[in-house]
């Protein structure tokens, strides 16, 4: 059973997108459709992390996702740490409220799935020892968006009182060290892998230009232009 966990900002960003400064809920909105036109296998939850405390965006998203025809939860947080605080507090959620599920796919709101084969994709490459499997892995999860382990996450959360290790910070120089950072508590004792050679990876610079990693013949996950 599978989660689908997105980190919702609608704030100031350093990539320009055009269609999101016009309107904040733009990726949000993009998640919305493919979610509204795409049957995706065994997916039980989508999980909605907003970093916001707004009602203002929790009434919105709410209202726009009441049609989609998957089980979603939509919590607000303080914006602290960035989309690697709301992925951990959706974790937890998900090792406390929902035990069934047993992997997530941690998603950035500015990415989205290319096809509905999202969930296989990215699970058919964990295995006994692996936690985490992030899109793209040089010494760190370079790009970070990926599939958690949930059964693993508990185990560290019941070591260490946590999953992630955090600066709880919430400028830029903060959520940048998050990237570098957040794994860190689970490599004395699983693998933190990446898809590098079996998809292409789309990133999207602050210019706005799009740079493709890896060997693959197909993208997984793509930003949102």
């Amino acid at each position: 059973m599978f989660a689908y966990v997105v980190a919702c900002y609608f704030g100031p960003r350093r990539v320009h997108c055009a269609p999101y400064v016009e309107n904040p809920y733009y990726y949000v909105q993009k998640h919305f459709e493919f979610l509204k036109s795409h049957k995706i296998p065994n997916l039980d939850l989508v999980l909605l992390m907003l970093n916001s405390t707004l009602d203002s965006d929790l009434n919105k998203v709410k209202e726009m996702f009441s049609t989609v025809d998957y089980k979603v939860e939509i919590y607000c947080r303080p914006n602290i740490d960035g989309s690697y605080g709301a992925w951990h507090d959706g974790v937890i959620n998900l090792i406390n409220a929902h035990p069934e599920i047993k992997y997530a796919l941690l998603i950035e709101d500015d990415y989205i799935p290319c096809d509905e084969n999202v969930l296989d994709d990215f699970h058919q490459a964990m295995d006994d020892n692996t936690f985490y499997v992030c899109q793209f892995y040089t010494n760190h999860a370079a790009m970070s968006n990926g599939m958690i382990d949930l059964t693993k996450a508990k185990d560290i959360y019941s070591r260490a009182g946590r999953v992630f290790m955090l600066n709880g910070g919430s400028d830029y120089r903060f959520l940048d060290s998050n990237q570098g950072t957040f794994l860190n508590l689970v490599r004395f004792k699983y693998k933190v892998i990446g898809l590098n050679d079996k998809f292409l990876h789309p990133f999207s610079t602050r210019e706005g230009s799009v740079i493709v990693y890896g060997n693959g013949d197909r993208p997984v996950l793509t930003p949102i232009l």
